[in-house]
């Protein structure tokens, strides 16, 4: 995906995807947040080559969000997450719930 069609949310529901490919782009996330700079192309590497990067991407950004908000810590130890976390965090329902936003919540229940 060439770094003009990045994009934070998307239409409609975000597509499941594989939780490997979460871990795979996990630090690259972390790292956007310590201000670094990054572009798809750098995401993909980390991806299986059938991944949808975008969906990835943001489903990625809402379990650091959840950890930012402590929503994660019964899943948490030290500086790792569980492996389920990553595991609903791929397939439980995202949608969007406002113009840029979505319902942490969702991926909340789920793990719960």
């Amino acid at each position: 995906m060439p770094k003009s069609d990045w994009k934070y949310g998307m239409a409609g529901p975000v597509p499941n995807v594989n939780p490997e490919d979460i871990k795979g782009i996990w630090p690259l996330v972390a790292s956007l947040e310590a201000g670094a700079g990054s572009d798809s192309k750098l995401f993909a590497e980390r991806c299986s080559p059938d991944a949808n990067v975008q969906a990835v991407f943001v489903r990625t950004s809402l379990v650091r969000a959840l950890l930012q908000q402590g929503l994660l810590d019964k899943w948490r130890e030290g500086d790792h997450l569980h492996d389920k976390v990553f595991e609903f965090a791929a397939t439980c329902q995202v949608v969007p719930r406002q113009e840029f936003g979505y319902d942490f919540g969702d991926l909340v229940r789920a793990l719960k």
